[in-house]
């Protein structure tokens, strides 16, 4: 690397930055350092794909073999170590696969509270306006209203903190950090989870958007059938397929034994088929958690769409990553938290079979 580029330094000004635009760290940083990126991933090719954080972190000598106590020690600034740390949980919860499966769509708020859009079947007239009609020539087309939910959705606060001694941070190297890194991400994901399980089945408080449910057919035990009569009455609800199921640990004992072997199935004659354009029950993603909570002592099973079930709201700017020194235990303490919660966008793409 030549000495006359530019390093590039987390500074707190950087960090107030990303908080105010609603940007990650990493964009700002790419901003603020686009020719002096340029120039060392030209100069550095193995360079090449590392996000500005990781390059940062290159030119002041910090690897992932490198002591937690580099970050001090190199003259990149008190604000790379909270960066780095916020970056990578976001990564490996925005990584963790359950989610994903539940909902994909997050929306920022500006507030502790968020309003939910809904488009409100369980209203006759709105029901009945979203059907195809035939429209009179001069006569108005049937209006469907999307309204705001009658209650706010609260948001909920989550966080971490991580504290390490000096001597933690003197012999403790990167890439093991990241082991337990990964570890918090997973328990935070999961606590995401579990705040989407108890919205998809006990509602968002919003009295408009109930959940239905069904009875499975046979006590204890969810059939093949059961099912097939669920994937049904949701299309026929909600006019989409359902993409996931959530399961605890009997349903999906059961549900994994259901799958068969398509070469031993032939059919009326071996030159005979279906097809099923519709799509109403295939490539369904099952979901396994012990969290899910019973009704009346009754196991559940939670069908949804992915697409079109959840919304995920964040708090604009909740995400916050602070570091202080204790001079007197001598140990340094991180916190991250994050104000988020779930909210319905549409009740009828989420449908709870119930045991017998």
């Amino acid at each position: 690397m030549e000495n006359n580029i530019r390093k590039i330094v987390m500074t707190e000004d950087i960090y107030m930055k990303s908080l105010q635009e609603h940007i990650t760290v990493d964009e700002v940083l790419e901003r603020e350092y686009k020719e002096e990126i340029n120039k060392f991933v030209t100069d550095n090719p193995s360079a090449k794909g590392l996000t500005p954080i990781q390059l940062s972190m290159a030119q002041h000598g910090i690897s992932n073999k490198s002591i937690l106590n580099s970050f001090n020690t190199n003259g990149a600034g008190e604000w790379l170590m909270p960066s780095y740390i916020d970056t990578l949980l976001r990564e490996n919860i925005n990584r963790k696969p359950i989610l994903q499966y539940i909902t994909n769509t997050t929306v920022g708020v500006d507030g502790l509270a968020a309003m939910s859009a809904t488009l409100n079947l369980n209203d006759k007239k709105n029901k009945d306006n979203i059907s195809r009609k035939r429209v009179a020539e001069g006569q108005d087309i049937p209006l469907a209203k999307i309204e705001l939910g009658e209650s706010v959705i609260k948001m909920v606060k989550r966080g971490r903190a991580i504290e390490a001694t000096y001597e933690a941070l003197m012999y403790l190297r990167i890439n093991v950090f990241n082991k337990y890194l990964d570890a918090i991400a997973n328990d935070i994901a999961q606590s995401q989870v579990d705040d989407a399980i108890d919205v998809l089945i006990n509602g968002d408080g919003n009295k408009d958007k109930k959940i239905e449910t069904m009875t499975l057919s046979t006590a204890g035990t969810v059939t093949d059938a059961d099912l097939l009569n669920m994937a049904m009455k949701f299309t026929k609800k909600s006019g989409f397929p359902i993409t996931t199921l959530i399961v605890g640990d009997k349903f999906y004992q059961q549900i994994i034994k259901m799958r068969y072997n398509t070469n031993e199935a032939s059919g009326v004659l071996s030159m005979f088929g279906f097809e099923f354009p519709q799509s109403i029950f295939e490539n369904v993603t099952v979901i396994y958690n012990d969290n899910i909570p019973k009704a009346n002592g009754k196991e559940q099973i939670i069908a949804l769409n992915v697409d079109q079930s959840l919304i995920k709201y964040v708090a604009l700017g909740s995400n916050i990553k602070e570091l202080q020194s204790n001079i007197r235990n001598q140990t340094q303490l991180g916190t991250f938290t994050e104000i988020a919660n779930f909210g319905l966008f549409n009740p009828d793409t989420v449908l709870i079979g119930i045991e017998k």
